[in-house]
């Protein structure tokens, strides 16, 4: 409960904009209580962060491992779905992502370090099994391109949904729309595929 509190907060105002306080009342404890289970406001930053990555790392884990036993047909629409379902359900975890490594800061570095670059490392090997052994893809295809871009059309609705919502009258949470969100996703990495 408070570090799902945490980090809707660290996500709303960003690490130095949140307060303990601030936690405590959304997370709906006593101040104290926060204070008694972390010892500072990193603390508690890292451990909710943490716990929000082992979450997402274990479903793409799982994902990646599901999508090794899927007709080759249907496996953009599995991992597609994995990861758009994850992204939909914790919203706050790009935007820390974002507002952190943007900072430059030691949490940034720890969160590229410990997270970001084995998410690469992940869609790298993905990617090459996706296209095949032996296949080489043209320049504009390489992993350094295309995994920025899928990641951003899974996140961005997510990262900016107020915006989407008032500009498209669309709930970016609902069933409907994640299920084309899915489709969508599903059909660049269709689209890229047949490119390579």
């Amino acid at each position: 409960m408070i570090r799902e509190a945490a980090l809707s907060v660290f996500a709303r105002h960003g690490f130095k904009g949140a307060s303990i306080a601030m936690i405590a009342d959304h997370a709906g404890v006593a101040r104290p209580l926060v204070h008694y289970h972390y010892a500072s406001k990193e603390a508690l930053w890292k451990a909710a962060v943490s716990e929000e990555f082992e979450r997402f790392r274990e479903e793409a884990t799982a994902a990646a491992a599901r999508w090794e036993s899927v007709d080759p047909s249907g496996r953009n629409d599995a991992l597609a779905l994995a990861i758009v379902r994850f992204v939909a359900r914790h919203p706050h975890f790009g935007r820390i992502v974002i507002d952190e490594t943007r900072q430059g800061s030691d949490r940034g570095a720890w969160l590229t370090s410990t997270y970001l670059l084995p998410m690469h490392e992940l869609g790298a090997r993905l990617l090459r099994k996706a296209i095949g052994a032996g296949r080489t893809l043209p320049a504009h295809l390489r992993p350094e391109h295309l995994i920025p871009t899928v990641f951003g059309a899974i996140n961005f609705p997510y990262l900016d949904a107020e915006t989407i919502e008032r500009a498209h009258g669309v709930d970016v949470h609902s069933e409907a729309y994640i299920r084309r969100q899915v489709r969508l996703v599903a059909t660049i990495l269709r689209a890229l595929g047949e490119r390579a």
